[in-house]
């Protein structure tokens, strides 16, 4: 995995050191979480869900923050979506294991907004994993 997320990455001084940045994948309607015999209009509900801009936002964070490691220290800082490696060949989870397990190390990005449970599972689906390699030597 680690071969396959270089060669899908430019170069830069120091290429061998891969950082995985992270951030929330979707985001959600509060309205989903109200129980079906309940009218959501009749509810206050907080507006947690983003819009397009939102999301254009988060992804120029993110490459705000690749560019940035790429630059100085100059560091192979890469996101999910780069190794271009299908859904239907390895799931999300299965691709985050994957990559922070072939990376030096793991950012998480997550701002006031998305669904955070996603990151959450995958936090603790990498360190369960990153416990278990280092238990057996």
């Amino acid at each position: 995995m680690r071969a396959r997320i270089k060669s899908s990455l430019g170069s830069v001084p120091y290429s061998d050191f891969l950082v995985y940045l992270m951030g929330p994948y979707t985001t959600f309607d509060v309205a989903d979480l109200v129980p079906d015999d309940v009218d959501p209009d009749s509810v206050s509900l907080p507006a947690v869900s983003a819009s397009d801009d939102d999301l254009d936002a988060m992804m120029g964070t993110l490459r705000s923050i690749q560019g940035s490691l790429r630059a100085d220290p100059g560091v192979n800082a890469f996101l999910a979506v780069e190794p271009e490696i299908p859904l239907d060949e390895m799931d999300a989870a299965s691709q985050s294991i994957a990559f922070a397990r072939a990376s030096n190390a793991t950012l998480f990005v997550v701002p006031a907004m998305g669904d955070k449970l996603g990151v959450g599972m995958e936090v603790g689906s990498v360190l369960k994993t990153w416990t278990r390699m280092a238990a057996s030597g």
